[in-house]
């Protein structure tokens, strides 16, 4: 059967891009389909960057004789959904997983919603993340629905990520990674280590993603305005290795976005070893119910991050994340990803 991965914008990476990048190698090393990827370009849609977007349409349009069974489409805006349009005029199967939650502007403004909602009833079948997005989501009724698993990086669906002792070490490290923005609550990450700043707790921080140069600009003005320069370092986007290199020396990760549905850097500091603090969202929420992790009230979350930082056992907070480790690499092992993948794709 051949399979084409439909989404993702490689000039803006993050989450969505890496999980098509990794279903493309797992499903290429573990399973008896023959896979493609083909990039929409529609992250951040402006008229700017349109053109590379519809120069990824008109690709999809050249390439629909090529044999395809099945179109597996990464959704994340409303722009994707053009695609799901496209491709089932093409008379193609469409496979639609959702990585967007309720706080996006297409699920947030009711006129952008039922015209998502339209789109989405085009669908074969609903290939989610995790049951958090059903509630979110509010997908339309009549179309099959199938759980899959997200793609974690190849040292860990592989097993061969080599995570050092954190026991003893003196001094909070933390890390903050994804694309950075206010959304993503870089900011309030600065604010919550300005405050064990104002307390005087030790700790190292890194800050690691891309973004525009005016956010860049404006997190290292942050940065000397809490006088953080010695506590905190702000890195560009790393490729997969070297990040999950940091965050497996990392004690917690602190994730304050009020966008993810399902974050995966969630799921990747916890096979990592390190302790994620989270923006009480369903996603987030549900892992670290799962596993282990705290979630915070996004009205408080920089006062509460700073009292669960000074007041936690970091030793007790460090054996939590270890022991659960090897049951995130259980469930989130490629191999099983990708049975759970065949399984959605082969079924009627």
């Amino acid at each position: 059967m051949k399979v084409l991965i439909l989404g993702g914008s490689p000039a803006r990476p993050g989450g969505v891009e890496a999980f098509c990048s990794r279903a493309y190698d797992a499903v290429n090393l573990e399973a008896r389909l023959e896979v493609d990827w083909l990039p929409t370009n529609t992250a951040y849609l402006r008229p700017a960057t349109a053109a590379r977007a519809w120069q990824s349409l008109l690709t999809f349009w050249r390439r629909h004789n090529e044999g395809w069974n099945v179109v597996w489409l990464q959704y994340v805006n409303l722009a994707d959904l053009v695609f799901l349009l496209v491709a089932r005029a093409m008379g193609l199967k469409v496979i639609v997983t959702p990585h967007l939650g309720a706080n996006w502007k297409s699920t947030r403004i009711a006129m952008l919603r039922a015209l998502s909602r339209a789109l989405l009833g085009l669908s074969s079948k609903f290939a989610y993340l995790s049951e958090t997005q059903l509630q979110e989501l509010a997908l339309p009724v009549g179309v099959p629905r199938c759980r899959i698993h997200t793609f974690l990086p190849r040292s860990i669906g592989t097993r061969r990520l080599v995570v050092e002792s954190r026991a003893g070490r003196q001094g909070l490290r933390l890390i903050h990674a994804g694309r950075l923005s206010h959304e993503k609550g870089s900011f309030l990450f600065l604010e919550a280590c300005a405050g064990l700043k104002q307390r005087n707790v030790a700790f190292t921080a890194d800050v690691i993603g891309g973004c525009d140069d005016d956010t860049r600009t404006a997190l290292n003005k942050r940065i000397v305005e809490y006088g953080l320069e010695e506590n905190v370092t702000l890195f560009p986007a790393m490729d997969e290795e070297a990040l999950m290199k940091r965050l497996a020396t990392a004690d917690f990760l602190v994730h304050l976005s009020v966008l993810d549905s399902f974050p995966l850097i969630v799921l990747e500091a916890l096979a990592a070893g390190a302790y994620p603090i989270c923006i009480d969202l369903p996603g987030a929420r549900k892992m670290t119910e799962d596993y282990c992790g705290r979630v915070v009230p996004q009205q408080t979350a920089v006062q509460a991050v700073v009292d669960i930082l000074c007041r936690g056992d970091l030793e007790v907070v460090r054996r939590e994340a270890d022991a659960v480790r090897n049951k995130v690499l259980n469930d989130y092992d490629w191999s099983t990803c990708v049975r759970m993948l065949e399984s959605c794709i082969e079924q009627d």
